[in-house]
């Protein structure tokens, strides 16, 4: 149930100070990439060509900046110390307000200096930025480049076709809705012969054999075969990269008798991210949570609260029907709000870890909780058709009754709370960065 994609790529930037003979300090990066630089397996190391020092600063600052344009996160390679002033300097003048660590490399006092530029960056700018080290183990590094990646796409300039009125609507800064359309144009007949091959697809999941014949089953692949159309087109004619939506679903059900949850469904297995309720905010997480656990991710609401035995019900009428236990077992059906097709139900694996996360955008950090899911056993009739009961631990269900601060959530397989807290640190350092560049 995973997800895959490019190598996160960091640039590491080596920083001595003149002080410790250069030849010295050129054979310690010589044999650190003779000897270690394969135990970063899994990432793509751009290695600044020169080692900086105090007189080529200013001349490396704009390689520096060329070089940013192409990685997802810094890595401060103290070699030695005194080079706690490369370090700032470089961090003040980089155009891009990327991720970074600082590396103490061991030798020639550079812990000191890792440990000074810490302290130099956090005095500047007068707040308590989290500024992650590196000593001896650099395992870390690994796990920062993995979070830098997510955080340098989630927080890239996305486009967004939004399908429904946009009053009200909440934008992530830097993402755009290029388009917004009717939700009558995604209603445009489309030749039978289209319809029949998405039948097809999930002609196993359907028990009323009347229901291939229906009006609104029709009308909810017809929303999928042109919202397909629409972003292909989109992505065309924009250049844009991510194929990314949010819709408008209670007004298709109420003014045209058609239930996009299926539609919506069948998109996200084909790779889209799409949200509905218009749930902009939603894509920011999603984009993130992806990325940092390599899983899809489910938006679900909170429908049920069982207090005595510490359970959480979400339900939602979408799902991804690959985070589904079994293909078999899932199943298209009528809107519970009004008899019309479509929304689907994925039965979670009961057993598995799950990992719930709320998106604070206020404070731009990830809120968590790791559960068990523990069923239902049988869907329950008054919520909507894909339900996951997950269960907490009594302290963690105190805190989500305290901390939680809106209806949905992001559930993903998997215990991911620890590299989630590591990600609220990096998504920190960089709000705060983005905020000194005006970005």
């Amino acid at each position: 149930m995973t997800i895959s994609g490019e190598l996160p790529r960091i640039l590491i930037i080596p920083l001595a100070s003149n002080v410790v003979p250069r030849e010295e300090v050129i054979e310690l990066l010589k044999q650190w990439r003779e000897n270690s630089e394969s135990l970063l397996r899994g990432i793509d190391i751009a290695f600044f060509p020169e080692i900086i020092d105090e007189k080529n600063i200013d001349k490396a600052l704009s390689r520096i900046n060329a070089m940013i344009e192409d990685v997802h996160g810094i890595v401060l390679m103290h070699l030695t110390g005194g080079t706690s002033k490369l370090a700032l300097e470089v961090l003040i003048n980089i155009t891009k307000a990327k991720p970074f660590l600082v590396w103490a490399f061991g030798k020639f006092n550079s812990l000191a200096s890792a440990l000074n530029t810490k302290s130099r960056i956090q005095n500047l700018l007068n707040t308590p930025i989290p500024v992650p080290i590196v000593y001896e183990d650099i395992k870390p590094i690994q796990e920062f480049a993995v979070i830098s990646k997510a955080i340098d796409y989630a927080y890239a300039s996305h486009k967004i076709l939004l399908l429904g009125p946009t009053t009200g609507v909440r934008v992530p800064r830097g993402y755009h809705i290029v388009q917004s359309l009717r939700l009558k144009n995604i209603l445009k007949p489309v030749p039978r012969d289209i319809l029949e091959e998405v039948i097809r697809r999930i002609q196993n999941w359907i028990d009323d054999a009347e229901a291939i014949n229906d009006q609104s089953l029709s009308k909810a692949l017809t929303i999928y075969v042109n919202v397909k159309d629409l972003l292909n087109t989109l992505m065309e004619r924009k250049k844009v990269k991510v194929k990314l939506a949010s819709i408008e679903c209670y007004n298709l059900i109420k003014y045209y008798g058609v239930a996009p949850c299926l539609a919506v469904s069948l998109l996200l297995e084909d790779g889209y991210i799409i949200t509905c309720q218009r749930d902009i905010p939603a894509i920011f997480g999603i984009l993130l949570l992806k990325e940092i656990t390599r899983n899809y991710v489910w938006l679900a609401d909170i429908s049920k609260i069982i207090k005595d035995e510490k359970i959480l019900v979400f339900s939602h009428s979408c799902a991804n029907p690959l985070l589904s236990q079994s293909r078999d077992k899932i199943r298209v059906l009528k809107h519970r709000f009004r008899p019309v097709y479509g929304v689907i139900r994925v039965p979670p694996p009961i057993g598995e870890d799950v990992t719930i996360v709320q998106i604070d955008l206020q404070q731009n950090k990830l809120i968590w909780y790791e559960g068990k899911i523990v069923g239902p056993a049988r869907p329950y009739e008054d919520i909507e058709a894909t339900q996951m009961s997950v269960k907490l631990k009594p302290e963690d269900f105190e805190k989500f009754l305290e901390r939680c601060i809106d209806a949905h959530f992001l559930l993903t397989y998997g215990k991911w709370g620890h590299l989630i807290d590591r990600t609220n640190e990096l998504l920190k350092q960089v709000t705060i960065l983005r905020e000194l560049k005006g970005v």
